[in-house]
Protein backbone atom coordinates (compact mmCIF):
# COMPACT_ATOMS: atom_id res chain seq x y z
CA UNK A 1 0.00 0.00 0.00
CA UNK A 2 1.16 3.36 -0.74
CA UNK A 3 0.94 5.11 3.05
CA UNK A 4 1.42 8.37 1.18
CA UNK A 5 -1.36 8.24 -0.97
CA UNK A 6 -3.48 7.07 1.25
CA UNK A 7 -3.25 9.65 3.94
CA UNK A 8 -3.23 12.56 0.92
CA UNK A 9 -6.89 11.73 -0.47
CA UNK A 10 -7.93 9.69 2.66
CA UNK A 11 -11.74 9.92 4.11
CA UNK A 12 -12.90 13.67 3.64
CA UNK A 13 -16.06 12.00 4.40
CA UNK A 14 -15.31 11.83 7.79
CA UNK A 15 -15.75 15.49 8.61
CA UNK A 16 -15.94 17.21 5.21
CA UNK A 17 -13.20 19.72 4.55
CA UNK A 18 -12.85 19.92 8.37
CA UNK A 19 -10.67 17.16 8.76
CA UNK A 20 -9.01 16.54 5.28
CA UNK A 21 -6.08 14.45 7.31
CA UNK A 22 -5.72 11.88 9.67
CA UNK A 23 -2.86 12.66 11.84
CA UNK A 24 -0.80 16.21 12.48
CA UNK A 25 2.43 15.14 11.24
CA UNK A 26 2.44 13.16 8.53
CA UNK A 27 5.94 12.20 7.67
CA UNK A 28 6.22 10.28 11.41
CA UNK A 29 3.03 8.52 10.58
CA UNK A 30 4.44 6.80 7.64
CA UNK A 31 7.97 6.08 9.29
CA UNK A 32 6.23 4.46 12.11
CA UNK A 33 3.90 2.45 9.92
CA UNK A 34 6.92 1.66 7.86
CA UNK A 35 8.38 0.00 10.99
CA UNK A 36 5.39 -1.26 12.21
CA UNK A 37 5.59 -3.71 9.05
CA UNK A 38 9.11 -4.53 9.22
CA UNK A 39 8.41 -6.06 12.51
CA UNK A 40 8.49 -9.58 13.52
CA UNK A 41 5.28 -11.55 13.85
CA UNK A 42 4.05 -11.50 17.94
CA UNK A 43 0.93 -14.28 17.91
CA UNK A 44 -1.37 -13.61 20.57
CA UNK A 45 -0.24 -10.07 20.81
CA UNK A 46 -1.55 -7.24 23.85
CA UNK A 47 -1.53 -3.93 21.57
CA UNK A 48 -1.63 -0.55 22.85
CA UNK A 49 -3.01 1.50 20.22
CA UNK A 50 -3.09 5.55 20.54
CA UNK A 51 -1.03 8.38 19.66
CA UNK A 52 1.92 10.05 21.58
CA UNK A 53 0.82 9.11 25.15
CA UNK A 54 0.88 5.52 23.88
CA UNK A 55 4.33 6.00 21.56
CA UNK A 56 6.26 7.51 24.47
CA UNK A 57 5.83 4.89 27.13
CA UNK A 58 8.07 2.00 27.49
CA UNK A 59 5.35 -0.65 27.77
CA UNK A 60 7.25 -3.65 27.46
CA UNK A 61 8.88 -2.28 30.47
CA UNK A 62 5.87 -1.05 32.48
CA UNK A 63 3.86 -4.22 32.00
CA UNK A 64 6.78 -6.82 32.04
CA UNK A 65 5.71 -8.39 29.16
CA UNK A 66 5.89 -8.52 24.97
CA UNK A 67 3.59 -5.63 24.00
CA UNK A 68 3.23 -3.88 20.42
CA UNK A 69 3.42 -0.33 21.13
CA UNK A 70 1.20 1.20 18.02
CA UNK A 71 1.30 4.41 19.05
CA UNK A 72 2.54 7.43 16.59
CA UNK A 73 2.61 10.67 17.55
CA UNK A 74 0.26 13.21 16.40
CA UNK A 75 -2.25 10.36 15.26
CA UNK A 76 -6.24 11.09 15.28
CA UNK A 77 -8.81 8.75 15.31
CA UNK A 78 -8.93 8.28 11.72
CA UNK A 79 -5.28 7.67 11.13
CA UNK A 80 -5.39 4.83 13.93
CA UNK A 81 -8.72 3.46 12.06
CA UNK A 82 -7.08 3.21 9.04
CA UNK A 83 -3.12 1.16 9.61
CA UNK A 84 -5.17 -1.76 11.60
CA UNK A 85 -4.32 -4.06 8.81
CA UNK A 86 -0.91 -4.40 9.86
CA UNK A 87 -2.55 -6.29 13.20
CA UNK A 88 -3.92 -8.96 11.69
CA UNK A 89 -0.83 -10.93 11.54
CA UNK A 90 -0.26 -10.74 15.06
CA UNK A 91 -4.12 -12.01 15.90
CA UNK A 92 -3.89 -10.04 19.02
CA UNK A 93 -5.72 -11.11 22.08
CA UNK A 94 -6.44 -7.57 23.75
CA UNK A 95 -6.06 -3.98 22.29
CA UNK A 96 -5.91 -1.17 24.62
CA UNK A 97 -7.19 1.95 23.11
CA UNK A 98 -6.70 5.58 23.63
CA UNK A 99 -7.70 8.30 21.42
CA UNK A 100 -9.32 11.53 20.70
CA UNK A 101 -7.16 14.44 22.19
CA UNK A 102 -5.43 15.06 18.93
CA UNK A 103 -8.93 15.88 17.06
CA UNK A 104 -10.40 18.68 19.56
CA UNK A 105 -6.17 19.88 19.88
CA UNK A 106 -6.32 20.42 15.87
CA UNK A 107 -9.68 21.32 15.25
CA UNK A 108 -10.50 23.80 18.22
CA UNK A 109 -14.14 24.31 16.59
CA UNK A 110 -14.81 20.20 16.16
CA UNK A 111 -18.06 18.61 18.38
CA UNK A 112 -18.02 16.26 20.61
CA UNK A 113 -20.58 14.57 18.86
CA UNK A 114 -18.16 14.47 15.22
CA UNK A 115 -15.29 12.76 17.68
CA UNK A 116 -17.95 10.85 18.67
CA UNK A 117 -18.90 9.50 15.26
CA UNK A 118 -15.66 8.50 14.23
CA UNK A 119 -14.13 6.99 17.68
CA UNK A 120 -17.59 4.95 16.95
CA UNK A 121 -16.04 3.89 13.10
CA UNK A 122 -13.06 2.99 14.79
CA UNK A 123 -14.10 0.60 17.09
CA UNK A 124 -16.68 -1.07 14.58
CA UNK A 125 -13.39 -1.72 12.59
CA UNK A 126 -11.40 -2.92 15.09
CA UNK A 127 -13.92 -5.48 15.86
CA UNK A 128 -14.54 -6.30 12.08
CA UNK A 129 -10.53 -6.88 11.73
CA UNK A 130 -9.69 -8.24 14.69
CA UNK A 131 -12.81 -9.93 15.59
CA UNK A 132 -11.16 -12.26 18.40
CA UNK A 133 -9.27 -9.42 20.34
CA UNK A 134 -10.85 -8.22 23.33
CA UNK A 135 -10.67 -4.30 22.84
CA UNK A 136 -10.01 -2.27 26.19
CA UNK A 137 -10.88 1.68 25.93
CA UNK A 138 -9.05 4.10 28.21
CA UNK A 139 -10.96 7.71 28.87
CA UNK A 140 -9.32 10.63 27.18
CA UNK A 141 -6.90 12.63 29.32
CA UNK A 142 -7.30 15.80 30.08
CA UNK A 143 -4.67 18.44 29.50
CA UNK A 144 -2.95 21.12 32.05
CA UNK A 145 -3.75 24.38 30.51
CA UNK A 146 -0.32 25.53 31.21
CA UNK A 147 -0.04 27.06 27.70
CA UNK A 148 -2.68 29.60 28.40
CA UNK A 149 -5.73 29.91 25.94
CA UNK A 150 -4.06 26.62 23.41
CA UNK A 151 -6.68 24.21 25.77
CA UNK A 152 -9.35 26.16 26.42
CA UNK A 153 -12.79 24.26 26.12
CA UNK A 154 -10.56 21.39 25.02
CA UNK A 155 -11.45 19.58 28.81
CA UNK A 156 -15.22 19.93 28.58
CA UNK A 157 -15.40 17.89 25.53
CA UNK A 158 -13.13 15.41 26.44
CA UNK A 159 -14.65 14.72 29.77
CA UNK A 160 -18.02 14.80 27.37
CA UNK A 161 -16.46 12.21 25.49
CA UNK A 162 -15.78 9.96 28.08
CA UNK A 163 -19.18 10.07 29.12
CA UNK A 164 -20.81 8.78 26.33
CA UNK A 165 -17.80 6.04 26.58
CA UNK A 166 -19.48 5.36 29.81
CA UNK A 167 -22.74 5.42 29.35
CA UNK A 168 -22.58 2.74 26.80
CA UNK A 169 -20.91 0.44 28.87
CA UNK A 170 -22.31 -1.80 31.10
CA UNK A 171 -19.96 -3.06 34.24
CA UNK A 172 -18.57 -6.90 33.38
CA UNK A 173 -19.98 -6.82 30.34
CA UNK A 174 -18.46 -4.63 27.95
CA UNK A 175 -20.12 -1.85 26.56
CA UNK A 176 -21.69 -1.86 23.05
CA UNK A 177 -22.49 1.04 20.58
CA UNK A 178 -23.89 0.59 17.20
CA UNK A 179 -21.42 0.78 14.23
CA UNK A 180 -22.64 4.08 13.43
CA UNK A 181 -23.09 5.71 16.91
CA UNK A 182 -25.36 5.74 18.85
CA UNK A 183 -28.14 8.65 18.84
CA UNK A 184 -27.05 11.48 21.29
CA UNK A 185 -29.93 12.98 23.38
CA UNK A 186 -29.79 15.54 26.12
CA UNK A 187 -29.07 12.84 28.96
CA UNK A 188 -26.42 11.07 26.92
CA UNK A 189 -23.41 13.49 28.38
CA UNK A 190 -23.15 15.59 24.88
CA UNK A 191 -23.02 18.98 26.10
CA UNK A 192 -25.14 21.29 23.77
CA UNK A 193 -22.58 23.72 23.77
CA UNK A 194 -20.53 21.56 21.71
CA UNK A 195 -23.09 19.33 19.74
CA UNK A 196 -25.88 20.07 17.69
CA UNK A 197 -27.81 16.96 18.29
CA UNK A 198 -30.05 16.92 14.61
CA UNK A 199 -27.48 15.32 12.08
CA UNK A 200 -24.88 14.37 14.50
CA UNK A 201 -23.49 11.45 12.75
CA UNK A 202 -22.69 10.58 8.88
CA UNK A 203 -25.97 9.65 7.62
CA UNK A 204 -24.32 6.35 5.10
CA UNK A 205 -22.93 5.20 8.49
CA UNK A 206 -24.05 1.36 9.40
CA UNK A 207 -26.59 1.52 12.06
CA UNK A 208 -26.63 -2.54 12.30
CA UNK A 209 -24.36 -4.67 14.13
CA UNK A 210 -22.48 -4.20 17.62
CA UNK A 211 -19.25 -3.46 19.02
CA UNK A 212 -17.87 -4.28 22.57
CA UNK A 213 -15.86 -3.25 24.06
CA UNK A 214 -14.69 -2.52 28.13
CA UNK A 215 -14.53 1.18 28.89
CA UNK A 216 -12.05 1.87 31.84
CA UNK A 217 -11.30 5.65 33.17
CA UNK A 218 -7.51 6.28 34.36
CA UNK A 219 -8.25 10.09 33.91
CA UNK A 220 -9.70 11.02 37.70
CA UNK A 221 -6.36 9.05 39.04
CA UNK A 222 -4.07 11.62 36.68
CA UNK A 223 -6.46 14.63 37.31
CA UNK A 224 -6.47 17.35 40.17
CA UNK A 225 -9.16 18.78 41.89
CA UNK A 226 -9.95 21.52 38.77
CA UNK A 227 -10.28 18.36 36.23
CA UNK A 228 -7.05 19.52 34.66
CA UNK A 229 -4.30 16.99 34.20
CA UNK A 230 -1.79 17.12 37.61
CA UNK A 231 0.63 19.26 37.35
CA UNK A 232 2.78 16.97 38.96
CA UNK A 233 2.29 13.77 36.47
CA UNK A 234 2.95 16.16 33.25
CA UNK A 235 6.50 17.04 31.77
CA UNK A 236 4.01 19.97 29.40
CA UNK A 237 0.63 19.78 30.18
CA UNK A 238 -0.36 16.81 27.52
CA UNK A 239 2.16 14.18 27.89
CA UNK A 240 2.73 11.64 30.88
CA UNK A 241 5.89 12.12 32.84
CA UNK A 242 7.21 8.61 34.68
CA UNK A 243 4.93 8.69 37.72
CA UNK A 244 2.32 9.35 35.72
CA UNK A 245 2.87 6.38 33.28
CA UNK A 246 3.45 3.83 36.27
CA UNK A 247 -0.15 4.96 37.10
CA UNK A 248 -1.78 4.17 33.75
CA UNK A 249 0.10 1.03 33.72
CA UNK A 250 -1.37 -0.18 37.03
CA UNK A 251 -4.78 0.23 35.67
CA UNK A 252 -4.18 -1.79 32.71
CA UNK A 253 -2.45 -4.42 34.92
CA UNK A 254 -5.76 -4.71 37.24
CA UNK A 255 -8.02 -5.39 34.31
Amino acid sequence: MNMGTEIDGYLTEWYGELNPEVCMAPEHYCQRVAEFEAQPICENAVVLLGDSLTEFADWNHLLQGQILNRGIAGDMIEGMTLRLDELVRHTPSKIFLMAGCNNFVKHPSITVAQVWSAYCKLLAALAETLPSAKIFVAGTLPLNPVSGDYYEGINRKILDLNTLLRNHSYPDKGSVVSKGGPELTADSGCNEAHCVHSGCFDSSAEQSGCVEYLFYDVAPELSDSRGFLRADLTIDGCHLNSAGYRIWASRIISL
